[in-house]
């Protein structure tokens, strides 16, 4: 009833449940494993999870191919879906986040472990880095650690910049913020290590009018 009264389109938009629904909750119960929920029972953090954010089964492009999970947005005809598996590698083994962390992904931010890794994950990193640092193509292993306790910190707290498209979004972002605002890259970098969602924001339906309302207030 919880989820009905909360989310109906779950009645509607799910045209075929063996193609959308059914994969969508595998995938979740796959992600979750033996979660403990609330109630300190194994295999439980699934039912938490959907009663928090009964949204969270509206996900779409979620299948099975071989037994892996992918995206049907993200699958490209070179091969370079992936499945939750390798995108939990990467950020334990190269950003690497604590088994700790990657429970609490997992548990807040399960979407993120559908994203393609080589076509969403790699790339938002990289560029995130690359920002943080002030240097283009600058790798995760030539970093200061200053820097990728920063990047970890943006993973774990602003993973929807992940899901957004580097060019048209997070890099539009930055680059009007640095443009408008005159910043330098060390100023730049500050600023989205100080508040990452910033690179979220919608430049035209956000920032540009935010920014001129205050210039035009500073020139009063």
């Amino acid at each position: 009833i919880h989820i009905l009264q909360s989310t109906p389109r779950i009645l509607s938009q799910h045209h075929s449940i063996e193609s959308k629904l059914v994969p969508t909750v595998e995938f979740l119960k796959e992600l979750y494993g033996d979660m403990s929920g609330s109630d300190g029972k194994k295999g439980t953090m699934f039912i938490d999870a959907i009663q928090r954010n009964p949204n969270l089964l509206l996900v779409r492009g979620v299948g099975y191919v071989g037994g892996n999970t992918s995206s049907d947005d993200d699958h490209n005809d070179d091969g370079s879906g992936c499945s939750e598996k390798e995108v939990e590698e990467y950020l334990q083994n190269v950003l690497e986040i604590t088994t700790q962390g990657i429970t609490k992904l997992k548990r807040y931010q399960p979407t993120l472990f559908q994203l393609s890794l080589k076509s969403k994950v790699q790339p938002a990193v990289a560029y995130l880095l690359s920002v943080l640092s002030g240097q283009d193509d600058v790798s995760i292993e030539s970093t200061s650690s200053k820097q990728k306790k920063q990047l970890v910190k943006i993973v774990m707290n602003h993973s929807n910049l992940l899901q957004l498209d580097v060019d048209s979004n997070i890099r539009r972002t930055a680059l009007f913020l640095q443009d408008y605002c005159q910043l330098t890259d060390k100023e730049l970098a500050t600023i989205v290590g100080s508040i990452p969602a910033v690179l979220g924001l919608s430049v035209d339906g956000n920032l540009k009018p935010k920014l001129q309302l205050l210039l035009d207030l500073l020139k009063m």
